[in-house]
């Protein structure tokens, strides 16, 4: 069985709901924010994450064990907001409440295995607790595009090369970043000669999704220097 770390870091989990303060406040679920999500990739050796939301953030974060985690740093774009202001309460009570508050102390996690989904459950130190589900199609192909497709350089000063299995490659038809709030920052189409120049994106942590004809891959993080 696989360590609760290392599933972690393999699966990109949907918000459900938050508890603040023994309240239960539901996840968005609209056009503009929908299950916000969390994401963890390893660069250079450290573990990086990233929650999506109207001031979205993330940053560099270790295990302390494998029931333990420490956020060591956590950027928010405090300048970017929702149209829709339920969704922008909803991302100021999960930065502050849930994030921010608990950050000079251990996060307590623990993922339950329901058959057709993950549950992760992560606990601050305040006692709020944020509850996921995983997208388990999602975390599966994350795992074969890491395995199967090579993004590099990564960091990247101006542009980056996407190499590997040419199966793969034939299927997916474009490549989107987007900036730690959720907002899309490059969108282009996979080409043949498969480079892209992204020097117009300002230096930070960008995620990385590929569309095939099916659905939306999540890749990871690249770093723009």
């Amino acid at each position: 069985m696989q360590n609760q770390d290392s599933i972690f870091i393999a699966n990109v989990w949907r918000l459900q709901k938050l508890e603040i303060n023994h309240n239960i406040i539901p996840a968005p679920n609209n056009t503009e924010l929908s299950f916000p999500k969390l994401t963890a990739d390893i660069l250079n050796n450290e573990h990086h994450f990233s929650a999506e939301g109207c001031a979205g953030g993330g940053g560099p974060f270790h295990f302390v064990n494998n029931m333990e985690l420490f956020i060591d740093d956590y950027t928010t774009l405090a300048m970017m907001m929702c149209t829709i202001q339920a969704n922008n309460i909803f991302s100021g009570t999960y930065n502050f409440d849930f994030i921010e508050s608990n950050m000079l102390n251990n996060f307590n996690f623990i993922i339950t295995n329901y058959n057709t989904y993950l549950e992760l459950i992560i606990t601050g130190q305040n006692g709020n607790k944020a509850y996921y589900h995983n997208n388990l199609s999602a975390s599966v192909n994350k795992v074969e595009l890491k395995e199967k497709i090579k993004l590099y350089p990564n960091p990247v000063s101006d542009t980056f090369f996407i190499s590997g299995d040419d199966q793969i490659l034939s299927e997916l038809k474009e490549i989107v970043l987007y900036d730690l709030s959720g907002k899309i920052v490059f969108k282009q189409k996979v080409t043949e000669n498969n480079n892209y120049d992204i020097s117009q994106l300002s230096s930070g942590n960008y995620i990385v999704y590929f569309k095939s004809n099916k659905q939306l891959l999540h890749y990871g993080l690249i770093i723009k220097k």
